[in-house]
């Protein structure tokens, strides 16, 4: 399991740096009141954004999931992931 663990750190070192790229380059928040105005108003924040702003929300998003698969194949608990995730499939099929 060592040269297993050996080739994770690299890959969870890469999505790191590529979470930190994508957060640069990230649209900046808006301050409160006028993200509460949003909701009201129903506006959303992606069409006021440029293509590289909406690439780097979906490359961050993208690299979050990445990171959080590794780490749980890291941990060694991913049997139990995918155990817990084929009893919420088979539940979630068997409720309708």
């Amino acid at each position: 399991m060592r040269a297993f663990n050996q080739d994770l750190l690299p890959a969870i070192g890469h999505t790191k740096h590529g979470n930190a790229v994508a957060k640069e380059h990230r649209k900046k928040a808006a301050p409160l009141p006028f993200r509460l105005a949003g909701y009201v108003t129903g506006s959303s924040g992606v069409n006021n954004m440029n293509p590289v702003e909406r690439h780097a929300e979906l490359v961050y998003a993208e690299s979050l999931f990445e990171k959080a698969l590794l780490g749980i194949v890291y941990s060694g608990d991913w049997l139990a992931f995918i155990k817990e995730a084929c009893v919420f499939i088979t539940s979630s099929l068997f409720r309708f």
